[in-house]
């Protein structure tokens, strides 16, 4: 991920100077060059990948003769810009170029909370089970494989999940050949939503302190905070959702859509975030939908050309439909579908009836509302939700509301953990701001009061609708608000604004409000750091850290990891189907050139990219023997040659 953001900050300073001399961007030129920056690399980085991929060429020397072509045309690029702008008298100099305006005392703390959250996130060893289940352990399979293509594997997720945010790291270990630098992807990510919502607050036209406001709820938000330090990819997901609204809420407020160069570019960044979004993680794209169909609306009753508007839609779909392909055709050739049917379905309600609809929103709602501060709260919740259940006789767990039927509870607080924060300050913020919306458009319509502008109408309206659609879609579990992070990022510059209504015209008021809030997210903020540093140095060693949330498991695997390197096997097949941890085999045994997964209890929708000449020297056996101790594979039969609590090692049977 460092040499994407080097490439990332090259490319930043060539749209910035390609910029600047457009008046059409004006003070908008620093975020639109960074938009330009983000959307072109990804897309380089995700086709470079893909074509690498094809012939087999996914290596070292591939991919650091690519990101060395890319570098160079960058800085070609970033001569001809500077040049360009001295003949024009527009030249800022490079250091202006990369660091816009003075420096200000919030830049320099913006600074520092930069690096701080950049140190730790290198300082964390990845632990989360998500990664050592699949999003690590797909990218080492890539690596040895050379290619993204699909292949045999007994977790169906290694091939089925979106792939963008495993390319990224991919890459970067593919140059390293570590996996210190993975959870950067995410700190970098956080980052730049916060900068996001800073610049949808000004496109609002928020007061400079309500911004800082803004961007303090998102950093402040424990979800968000936390996610900074793994590998998910939720961050990433919120990045393209970010840069999508923001393109459409530039595209909203204008007065009328002519047809020129710089409206299908931007159309062309919504087209690839949109793309991105979903290769990253589709729940996004609920959010997406929302605002892209809020802006055809817009841009109707503006009475735009149909011509335009024609146009309009193919610059923006068929680029997203193009990227997007190449994992759709993979899909199709092993599951016989543009996805896996495990893979999104589960998260999704399993029924449309208006009364399970309701139950559902209320159920997560009520999840994302208990605080630390009115323990009571969470049991009035709960019996307010059963409540309701009763009411409209609707069971509360069944599995169309709640994955796999799991009884429903509410978060003990407080809960920093990346899977399970909740974000109770922004929630209840929401929902009394919803109701001041309510008594000014009240208010308006009495009075016949000046209308809003039409981009803030339209953030407003599409953010609470997306907000509101994700609770009422989003199939109950505990692990609700990763799926949450993007929608809450966009409620921030929603509260603010309201907040901004409110105490206009009210200094002394509005000086409090503001204090109150920026002192209530720096001791969230500094609570949760603690929580995270504290987490991040009870991690005694490599191993160790992989295993924080999984201790238990961690001198089993040091057993079975020893016994490998002692014996110097060479290739190794895996049957872990106990929920553990497959990915710590890949880093801790150096010796071993292969690593295939082999099916113990039949096959999948993979079986036709089982390699029948796969012998390993050793099977890593994390699941009950078969009853005769034996198990063959490719015709080779395999019996425990070495154990560890109930965690074995099968080598081939001697005659």
């Amino acid at each position: 991920m460092l040499f994407i953001i080097l490439a990332v900050l090259l490319y930043f300073v060539f749209f910035k100077l390609l910029l600047r001399p457009l008046a059409a961007f004006g003070q908008e030129s620093t975020v639109q060059a960074l938009i330009f920056s983000l959307c072109g690399t990804t897309f380089y980085l995700y086709a470079v990948t893909e074509v690498l991929s094809a012939f087999l060429a996914l290596g070292f020397w591939g991919v650091l003769g690519s990101w060395v072509v890319f570098a160079a045309a960058g800085l070609l690029g970033t001569v001809l810009a500077a040049r360009r702008c001295k003949r024009l008298g527009e030249y800022p100099g490079l250091l202006r170029a990369v660091c816009p305006g003075r420096v200000t005392a919030g830049g320099v703390l913006a600074a520092i909370f930069a690096l701080c959250v950049v140190a730790l996130s290198i300082y964390t060893v990845t632990y989360n089970w998500d990664s050592m289940r699949y999003h690590l352990p797909r990218i080492m399979s890539w690596a040895q494989n050379k290619s993204v293509a699909h292949y045999f594997t007994n977790d169906v997720r290694r091939i089925s999940s979106p792939p963008l945010a495993e390319f990224f790291n991919l890459h970067e270990y593919l140059l390293t050949g570590s996996d210190r630098l993975f959870n950067l992807l995410q700190a970098a990510s956080y980052l730049l939503n916060g900068y996001f919502v800073y610049k949808i607050a000004n496109r609002l036209g928020l007061q400079k302190s309500w911004r800082v406001v803004a961007g303090l709820l998102y950093f402040s938000m424990p979800i968000a905070f936390a996610e900074a330090f793994t590998t998910q990819v939720d961050h990433l997901a919120t990045l393209w959702l970010m840069i999508f609204v923001y393109e459409c809420l530039r595209l909203a407020a204008c007065d009328r859509l002519k047809n020129e160069a710089l409206l299908y570019v931007r159309l062309l960044c919504v087209g690839l975030s949109g793309a991105f979004g979903y290769l990253t993680k589709p729940s996004v794209c609920i959010a997406m939908a929302v605002f892209a169909v809020g802006l055809v609306a817009v841009r109707l009753k503006a009475k735009d050309k149909f011509s335009v508007l024609a146009c309009s839609l193919g610059v923006t779909v068929v680029p997203a439909v193009l990227t997007v392909l190449p994992e759709l055709l993979r899909n199709f050739a092993t599951f016989n579908a543009y996805a896996s049917s495990t893979t999104g379905a589960r998260q999704l309600v399993g029924t449309l009836n208006p009364a399970y609809l309701l139950v559902n929103f209320f159920k997560n709602l009520a999840f994302t509302l208990p605080t630390v501060q009115f323990g009571w709260l969470s049991n009035l919740l709960y019996k307010g939700v059963n409540k309701v259940s009763a009411l409209l006789k609707v069971p509360l767990n069944d599995p169309a509301i709640s994955e796999d039927g799991h009884p429903y509870l509410l978060p003990k607080m407080p809960d920093y953990g990346h899977d399970t924060a909740v974000n109770p300050l922004i929630v209840w913020l929401f929902l009394a701001m919803c109701a001041v919306a309510v008594y000014f458009v009240i208010k308006k319509l009495k009075n016949r009061g000046p209308k809003a502008q039409r981009g803030s109408v339209y953030y407003l309206v599409c953010s609470f609708l997306a907000f509101v659609g994700l609770l009422t879609v989003l199939r109950w579990e505990r692990f609700e608000t990763r799926y949450e992070l993007g929608f809450l990022t966009l409620l921030c510059p929603f509260i603010v604004y309201f907040l901004q209504k409110m105490f206009q015209n009210r200094a002394a008021l509005k000086n409090g409000a503001v204090g109150v809030l920026a002192v209530a997210c720096l001791f969230s903020g500094i609570d949760q750091a603690y929580y995270h540093a504290n987490l991040a140095r009870k991690q005694s060693g490599q191993l160790a850290g992989y295993f924080t949330n999984n201790g238990g498991q961690c001198a089993v695997y040091s057993e079975l990891i020893n016994e490998i390197n002692l014996k110097n096997y060479k290739s190794l097949g895996l049957y872990i189907v106990r929920g553990q941890y497959s990915y710590p085999f890949w880093p801790m045994c150096p010796g071993v050139e292969r690593i295939e997964d082999v099916a113990g209890n039949g096959y999948n929708e993979t079986e036709r990219y089982d390699d029948k000449a796969f012998v390993p020297d050793c099977i890593v056996w994390v699941a009950d023997l078969p009853e005769n101790g034996e198990f063959e594979w490719h015709g080779v039969t395999y019996q425990k040659s070495f154990e560890a609590s109930n965690c074995y090692l099968l080598c081939p049977k001697t005659p």
